[in-house]
């Protein structure tokens, strides 16, 4: 095989890589705290179950990512629709609490990395960044 055959496998494995590395999405599944340093009094995890602790608002803010459900100390959502754009993930969901559904809802993440997301609350002009908790 000559030096120009092995040329197209080769650029054509690059371009695979390529593609396949862009099409991979965020994992957004886990655990997501405003304080990495209070994973364990905002959440507990028993049997591979992490829920909220009934008391967690006192320590900060977080929500827990399961597929397509969302679910925080009020909020339950299901995630409808996930575009990402960048290190932009935009979500549609419905929400809901335990007593009224919700109109839909969309939020905006920005991937700062593998195990930090930031918020971005267009409406009020702010962000709120969390840390993805490990048990």
């Amino acid at each position: 095989m000559s030096n120009s055959n092995l040329i197209v496998p080769a650029i054509f494995c690059a371009m695979v890589s390529m593609f396949s590395f862009s099409a991979n999405a965020f994992e957004l599944d886990g655990a997501w705290a405003t304080d990495s340093k209070e994973c364990r009094k905002i959440f507990a995890k028993k049997h591979n179950t992490i829920s909220l602790t009934p008391k967690s608002d006192l320590y900060g803010s977080g929500f827990i990512v399961e597929g397509n459900r969302i679910r925080g100390q009020l909020l339950t959502c299901e995630i409808t629709d996930r575009k990402q754009a960048g290190a932009v993930l935009n979500l549609a969901a419905r929400c809901a609490t335990s007593i009224a559904l919700l109109s839909p809802t969309e939020f905006s993440l920005k991937i700062d990395d593998d195990n930090h997301i930031t918020r971005i609350l267009t409406d009020f002009d702010m962000s709120v960044t969390y840390a993805r908790c490990t048990f």
